[in-house]
């Protein structure tokens, strides 16, 4: 596999480290090479970065500090939309390159922290400038992250009655942006199922779930299309269903496309099989 079709598959946030590229197929030569003729940055020890990418956000911080969706891209938190390139300066442009978003602010020292080299605005400020600034459901899935990871902490969130409202819907037990959507679909509908729930059978562990109507016994859950890794995690989800359908569970799954283009269809699926089930 080429070095950048191996970078582009493992790559978090941007970066890659040695061991993941070799995992993936690549060379200890192979890498040494691509960062000698730079189309890899080796950015600490073990740890590489895109040389394109990197050369781009220098250019970028010319104007200013990384701030928005592009620090979010930097600090490797999920966004559902391209990064695209934001810059937040003080001082006042006449112009500025095509493409980039000019965010004017003095921006306090304990805003600012450098990654990479690159002047880059910090987790804290990153998430309240995000919050703010994002759809709703793009914020909600970037709030959760971060308080799942321990980036942010509640406390972090009390800034302004938009950053309140935001993190109101944030909830850190979602452990996938298709999670942390449902749930906003489930919030909208009325529905209030409970959140990786966990099932027992006899005080035996038999499962967590998304989501769980525990009175109507009716699982839900969302599956990216990533889902099954492989043979012997699709056997274990098969032995996990296999023990819900024995207690007398109703499993519904729900992709990507049913939780984001097909909502109500969704909503009508778990509704129907909720009455059924009452």
């Amino acid at each position: 596999m080429r070095v950048e079709e191996a970078f582009e598959a493992v790559q978090q946030g941007g970066l890659a480290s040695a061991r993941q590229l070799v995992d993936a197929g690549v060379s200890p030569a192979a890498i040494t090479l691509a960062a000698r003729t730079g189309r890899l940055v080796r950015v600490a020890r073990g740890l590489y970065a895109a040389g394109t990418e990197v050369d781009d956000l220098h250019r970028l911080a010319r104007i200013g500090t990384l701030s928005h969706t592009t620090a979010a891209h930097v600090h490797g938190f999920p966004l559902l939309a391209p990064p695209g390139r934001h810059v937040t300066t003080a001082h006042r442009r006449r112009s500025v390159s095509h493409g980039v978003r000019l965010h004017r602010s003095e921006l306090p020292a304990g805003d600012l922290l450098e990654i990479l080299g690159l002047p880059v605005t910090t987790a804290r400020r990153t998430v309240e400038d995000c919050a703010t600034w994002l759809p709703e459901p793009d914020a909600v899935v970037l709030l959760d992250h971060v308080l799942r990871c321990g980036a942010v902490e509640p406390d972090d969130l009390a800034g302004s009655s938009l950053l309140r409202r935001r993190a109101a819907l944030a909830d850190a037990r979602a452990e996938s942006p298709l999670e942390s959507l449902a749930r906003l679909v489930f919030r909208r509908a009325g529905l209030a199922p409970e959140l990786q729930a966990i099932i027992t059978d006899g005080g035996r562990f038999v499962a967590r779930v998304d989501f769980l109507f525990r009175d109507q016994c009716v699982v839900v859950e969302v599956d990216g299309f990533e889902y099954h890794a492989d043979r012997s995690h699709f056997r274990r989800d098969r032995e996990r269903l296999n023990a819900l359908a024995v207690l007398g569970f109703e499993v519904l799954r729900f992709s990507w496309d049913d939780v984001v283009h097909r909502p109500h269809q969704m909503l009508a699926t778990i509704r129907r099989t909720l009455r059924a089930a009452s």
